[in-house]
């Protein structure tokens, strides 16, 4: 089956606009999410109260949350990423908490050496972070 000319350029021309449209869609997007900055707020679990930091979705109503975990090498490594996935996620409509699980003495442990960390509290920190997700379900 051949095409006539007419029908290849109107074909053409969609194409063009429909990736005119989706860059332009994906370029506001990266524009907004670069607006949504972190504020590190304290959420209350069981154990103690967890340092974190939320991305606000924009707008005033009622939304859901993800909550963002940090793998073995903590967020401090990458946090520019991080804050960039979780600005991302916010501008998409989801209020985005990037939970720094770990305490103060965890950290502490970890930098001293000698023992094993994660599997010594692994168990606490996903109490924790269930805590958290309960808490944030609740509000």
């Amino acid at each position: 089956m051949m095409l006539s000319r007419k029908a290849v350029i109107a074909a053409l021309a969609f194409l063009l606009t429909a990736s005119a449209g989706l860059v332009f869609s994906l370029a506001a997007s990266v524009a907004q999410a670069a607006d949504i900055a972190g504020e590190k707020i304290l959420l209350p679990a069981k154990e103690r109260q967890v340092q974190v930091t939320v991305f606000r979705a924009p707008g005033s109503g009622p939304r859901a949350s993800v909550m963002m975990l940090h793998g073995a090498g903590g967020f401090e490594r990458q946090i520019a990423d991080y804050d960039r996935y979780a600005a991302a996620v916010a501008s998409s409509g989801f209020d985005a908490y990037l939970v720094n699980y770990r305490s103060d003495d965890d950290m502490k442990r970890l930098a001293k050496g000698g023992e094993n960390v994660f599997e010594a509290r692994i168990g606490d920190w996903a109490t924790l972070v269930d805590d958290l997700a309960d808490y944030l379900k609740a509000q």
